[in-house]
């Protein structure tokens, strides 16, 4: 991105930053994002770094993070303990960054309840701590810091800090609350699909693309890596390892997905060695970069077929594989074979595709005629 901006100033003769060029970046990829070119986290992280760029060309400062200044250690015990732990080599650099937040929040509150090291320090005392925690944090950040403590008082025991690892304390269960999202409905999937122009070469491969993920549920980052060896069009399967659990999936290859992908292989696929099926329509013609690419097609047609969304209606592409799984469950197929099609790893990533099958749901509903509540004369 940076490259871009450094582009535009040569383009516009500058050899010194000038935020009005970078104001009307800002402006342009607004423009792009509200016509569906880009998906909203593209555009997120774009303006991101703009207003990086800018604080940094009106302060001096560069924060990458552009995160809160993290809390300080007073107590010289804490402090030499906190730059210990950083330098030990026990855990990877991502691990570590979680532990060293997950250490110094704790120090801090330690800090604050009057102690000046961990000789005190008791289960009593990391139960207070946890309580305190699920007072500020949601579900999955005391689900996180609960590894991360787990991670650090093993390290203390180890070096002696500690007399228990509290591994016991901190091996309960959180409860995370799992929001369901709505699918896409039939008419909603049909008009995006109907938009498409088929007669294009880049209409036939986005149809091709939409209508695999609205037929098989597939992720936008298997779409992207879907591969030609990876379509056994004599047994009418495709083949994948999935990206985001690494297990092997094979889906039913059905005749009118099977046209589409055939009809953009044979007339439109440019030519090109690239495994990939599906191809950027422009030169170098290789598979697309991100599953972004997917994101911005969905959104394109998404527009075109006149549909509004908000943030958390359910409505992204991710819609046509929550469409899928409730399809499925609506006509009775088993949650066990919905799992296997959808790829889920876990049972309980399909269960919020019950919840979504309202009318059976209602099926189940209990009937409270004659059932009088107590206090209340008929």
């Amino acid at each position: 991105m940076f490259r871009k901006i450094v582009h535009l100033h040569k383009q516009a003769g500058k050899e010194q930053f000038e935020p009005s060029i970078l104001a009307d970046y800002l402006d342009g990829i607004r423009k792009r994002y509200a016509s569906g070119e880009i998906i909203r986290s593209v555009y997120m992280k774009r303006e991101r770094y703009v207003r990086m760029l800018s604080d940094f060309s009106a302060t001096g400062t560069w924060n990458p993070s552009q995160q809160q200044n993290p809390v300080p250690i007073t107590n010289p015990y804490f402090a030499d303990l906190l730059m210990e732990v950083s330098v030990c080599g026990r855990w990877s650099s991502a691990t570590l960054s979680h532990v060293l937040t997950c250490a110094r929040k704790l120090f801090a509150w330690l800090t604050q309840d009057g102690f000046q090291d961990l000789e005190r320090f008791t289960a009593m005392d990391l139960q207070r701590y946890l309580l305190f925690c699920s007072v500020h944090m949601s579900g999955s950040g005391l689900r996180d810091i609960k590894y991360s403590l787990k991670q650090l008082f093993r390290y203390l025991q180890e070096t002696g800090r500690t007399l228990d690892d509290f591994g016991k304390l901190l091996s309960f269960p959180v409860l995370i609350e799992r929001k369901v999202k709505p699918a896409l409905s039939q008419d909603e999937t049909a008009t995006i699909l109907g938009v498409i122009e088929r007669s294009t070469a880049i209409g036939k491969r986005d149809y091709a693309i939409l209508l695999l993920a609205t037929v098989s549920g597939l992720r936008s980052i298997d779409i992207v890596r879907l591969q030609l060896t990876g379509i056994d069009w004599r047994n009418g399967e495709i083949r994948i390892i999935q990206s985001k659990t690494g297990k092997a999936l094979a889906l039913p290859l059905t005749t009118d997905v099977g046209e589409a992908i055939q009809d953009y292989l044979l007339h439109c696929r440019p030519k090109s060695v690239a495994k990939e099926v599906f191809l950027r329509s422009v030169a170098p013609f290789r598979g697309f970069a991100s599953k972004a690419a997917i994101l911005s097609i969905y959104n394109l047609y998404f527009s075109k077929a006149g549909l509004t969304r908000t943030a958390f209606d359910g409505k992204s592409f991710h819609g046509l594989r929550r469409s899928v799984g409730l399809n499925m469950v609506t006509a009775g197929v088993p949650v066990t074979t919905v799992a296997q099609a959808l790829g889920h790893s876990d049972i309980d990533s399909t269960k919020p595709y019950i919840a979504l099958d309202a009318r059976h749901l209602r099926e189940c509903a209990l009937d409270f005629a004659g059932i009088v509540p107590k206090g209340v004369t008929v």
